[in-house]
């Protein structure tokens, strides 16, 4: 969606990504996105898997700021059994109901300040281990946001939003 069909005033838009339609509202001065709904997360001792949209493994860790991302993320990222594409890695650590998270974006190969679905991917992860409860606020490097999202069917999870602030950071034009 262009900022003009999601901007104050305009009660809500929908576009398509590369995993399907999408809606946006504003509520509260802030930008709510619906995201598809996740029919699992798979849990092994220390992180999970989680499929919305994009794979995210997430990482639990003590300490997100202490990860040697540059070394661990492109390992996880690359490694074998997540097959060709990789995955995206998010660590995390929930403190106090909040998820504090840092994520390594294939792709990009390094890190990014903030990842929606990586947002979204932990949050769902703290979630089914009932270690917060929805919604859950997240705090990345790129600024504070939160999930809400919804148990359907034992281990499925619908009514997703991604909340948090939208800003206009660049405009430009480019002739082809």
């Amino acid at each position: 969606a262009s900022w003009s069909e999601l901007s104050p005033g305009v009660s809500n838009a929908r576009f398509t990504a590369i995993d399907g339609v999408h809606e946006g509202e504003w509520r509260d001065g802030l930008v709510a996105v619906t995201l598809r709904y996740v029919p699992y997360v798979s849990h092994a001792d220390d992180h999970d898997f989680i499929h919305n949209g994009s794979p995210h493994e997430v990482v639990r860790v003590l300490d997100v700021d202490a990860v040697d991302i540059m070394n661990d993320g492109p390992k996880r990222a690359h490694h074998p059994r997540r097959g060709e594409g990789g995955t995206n890695v998010n660590y995390m650590r929930v403190q106090d109901g909040q998820v504090h998270m840092r994520t390594f974006e294939r792709g990009v190969e390094a890190e990014t300040l903030s990842c929606g679905t990586g947002v979204v991917a932990v949050a769902l992860s703290a979630l089914s281990r009932q270690e917060a409860v929805s919604p859950v606020p997240v705090r990345t490097r790129g600024g504070d946001l939160r999930v809400e999202a919804e148990l359907v069917d034992r281990e499925g999870w619908d009514r997703i939003k991604l909340i948090g602030p939208a800003v206009k950071v660049f405009e430009g034009t480019i002739r082809i």
